[in-house]
Formats: C-alpha cells, structure tokens, sequence
C-alpha cells in the first residue's frame, strides 16, 4: 500500500493459535472498524472427537493447549464484537470451527481444495444438508 499501512479493512480474518495475538489484534482500530471479523477456531474446543456431527449448542470442553488457546480468543472475540454490536446493531462477526487445522507440516491440505474452487468460482457441495461435513 503507498503511503504506509491501511486506514481500514472491511472483513479481518484472524487465524493466530494464540489469544494474547487475537486479543492484540482486536484492541487494532482498524479492526474495530472493519465491516466484519472472521475467527478461524478448532473444533478442538468442543473436546475429543465423538465421531459424529457436532453443532455449536455442544459446550466447550477443550482437551489441548492449543484448543484452549482457540477458546480463549473465540472468547475474546465474542466480547470485543458484541459490545460493538451495541453500537452498531447488526454488524457481522463469525467464528469458524474447522475440524481439521493446516499447520507446518501437515499432509496435503483438503481445505485448500475449498479454497481452490472457491478462487474459480466453482460449486462446493457440503454434505448433510450443510449441517456437518464427512471425515
């Protein structure tokens, strides 16, 4: 960018494995002004895996540090994002649960095959009624 760092975004998409870093990242005030913020979590912070679909109404229960880590920036998130929802009703905020993290080295990613069709404007079918995707 000329002339130094952005003024503003319109969608923030925060990936960092660590709370302390989204906790930084959201006290930015680029990022309490973006349109929308977009946290990639782990389902991880539901517990260990049931080998079954999983809905957001299951409680947490994380079982690594890392998924504590996930759950506390999920937390962070949701704090930061509501008390800007009451000054600004209906502003969007996601958080993203993917069962399957890319991290350095992984195996071939799958996401990326996602991300792949998406970039192409292709179709993505999703299993279930898009209600939970097979392993």
């Amino acid at each position: 960018v000329e002339g130094g760092a952005p003024t503003s975004f319109d969608i923030v998409i925060d990936m960092s494995n660590v709370a302390a870093q989204t906790k930084q990242i959201l006290e930015l005030q680029q990022v309490q002004e973006a349109e929308q913020v977009v946290y990639i979590s782990s389902d991880l912070v539901y517990g260990p895996y049931l080998n079954g679909p999983c809905s957001e109404q299951r409680p947490t229960n994380p079982c690594t540090e890392s998924a504590d880590e996930k759950a506390e920036g999920e937390a962070a998130v949701m704090v930061q994002q509501n008390e800007v929802r009451e000054e600004e009703p209906g502003r969007p905020w996601t958080i993203i649960r993917p069962g399957r993290i890319i991290a350095p080295g992984s195996e071939k990613s799958l996401e990326n095959w996602f991300f792949l069709r998406h970039d192409k404007e292709k179709q993505i079918c999703i299993p279930g009624h898009g209600q939970y995707l097979l392993g």
